[in-house]
C-alpha cells in the first residue's frame, strides 16, 4: 500500500512555506502537449519537503484546466494535496455520490476511506481527493 497521510500531516505540509524560485514565471509558461497546455514546477519547501507545482490547461476550452499541489514523499510517491479545477465538466465525489457542474477545489484528506477507496488512474498516489464546490467567478 502507499503512504497514507494524517489530517495533521497534510495540514502541515499545506502550511509550509515553499518559496519561488528567481525566474520562476519563465518554468511556469504553458507548453503544447497532446490537447492541452502544460508545465511542472519543483519547489523546495522551508523544512526541506518537495513540492510540485502542475498547471495545465485544454487548448479548446479555457475553463478546462487544473492547479495541482503535490507533495512528492522521500519514496517518490506524489501525493496530490489540492487541485483546483475549472468548470469544463461534471464531477461526481465518489464515497459521498454528490454530482455538480461547477468550478471545484479536491483536498487530499486523512479519512482513511478516502485514501483507500478512489482506485482511479488520475491518482498517482492512494490520497483521495475530496471534491468541494467553489463559487464561480466566472
Amino acid at each position: 500500500m502507499g503512504v497514507i497521510l494524517t489530517d495533521a500531516e497534510i495540514k502541515t505540509l499545506i502550511e509550509e512555506p515553499k518559496p519561488l524560485p528567481s525566474g520562476y514565471l519563465s518554468k511556469l509558461v504553458l507548453k503544447n502537449k497532446s490537447g492541452h497546455r502544460e508545465r511542472e514546477l519543483e519547489l523546495v519547501g522551508s523544512q526541506g519537503s518537495t513540492f510540485r507545482i502542475i498547471l495545465r490547461q485544454s487548448l479548446h476550452n479555457v475553463l478546462d484546466f487544473s492547479a495541482i499541489l503535490t507533495f512528492v514523499h522521500p519514496t517518490s510517491q506524489t501525493i496530490r494535496l489540492r487541485r483546483y479545477n475549472g468548470k469544463s465538466h461534471e464531477h461526481t465525489n465518489k464515497l459521498e455520490r454528490q454530482t455538480f457542474y461547477d468550478f471545484h477545489i479536491h483536498l487530499a484528506t486523512g479519512v482513511i476511506s478516502y485514501q483507500v477507496s478512489v482506485k482511479t488512474p488520475m491518482l498517482k498516489s492512494r490520497i483521495a481527493m475530496q471534491a468541494c464546490k467553489m463559487q464561480s467567478t466566472v
